[in-house]
């Protein structure tokens, strides 16, 4: 409520600069959007398709979007998730699930968001099938094989059913890439369910370990 009464009194500001915008702006200044577009380089590492390299305005923003709360944020990708090399088919999207306690506390889950971003522009249908068994502990210090074990077993298909055979790919969307476990780890229920790894895709909007 408060910030949309700043926006009546002082008007909208970019969420990157905090210059004004013109009635022709969003989000973004243009300026700050030529910034990001002068960064753009879609790269594929670890199997997962990435936008930017985790870093600057790009981590700034996506912490912003995160910590902070600010469901705004997330507006701002669209614009470069066009880039995204899309599947050719059917597909299905998956975000990466909360458990019901963070999700609760941050009230919005980002990787959501951003499935529904990509289900906006017409890359596929977002499905809520994906569960999160448990929250695991922060992964910042540990090594890459702890991370993949931290992640084993951590997601299941819940109660709603999936006709695998209706559906030509899969799209699985994130925020960050570290290591690649958090996919790794999805991938791995999918293909139990009965999806071929050649279906599935992946995508990131930034990856910490990518390098200009």
């Amino acid at each position: 409520m408060f910030r949309f009464l700043e926006e009546i009194i002082w008007g909208k500001k970019c969420e990157i600069c905090g210059f004004n915008l013109n009635y022709s702006e969003e989000i973004l200044c243009g300026d700050c959007e030529k910034k990001f577009d002068n960064r753009l380089r879609v790269k594929t590492m670890e199997g997962v398709q990435i936008l930017f390299p985790y870093s600057g305005v790009v981590r700034s923003l996506i912490l912003r979007g995160k910590y902070k709360f600010n469901k705004r944020l997330w507006q701002v990708w669209e614009k470069w998730i066009k880039n995204f090399c899309a599947p050719v088919g059917n597909n299905l999207i998956f975000y990466v699930p909360m458990t019901w306690g963070r999700f609760c506390f941050r009230g919005f889950n980002q990787s959501f968001l951003l499935a529904r971003s990509f289900e906006k522009l017409g890359f596929g249908e977002v499905r809520r099938v994906l569960k999160r068994k448990y929250f695991c502990k922060s992964s910042s210090l540990m090594s890459r094989e702890e991370r993949f074990e931290s992640m084993r077993d951590v997601f299941e298909i819940g109660a709603e059913s999936l006709e695998v055979d209706k559906w030509d790919n899969v799209l699985i969307v994130d925020d960050v890439l570290t290591t690649g476990a958090t996919f790794q780890a999805i991938e791995d229920v999918l293909v139990e369910l009965g999806f071929k790894k050649k279906q599935i895709y992946k995508f990131a909007l930034a990856s910490g370990r990518l390098k200009d």
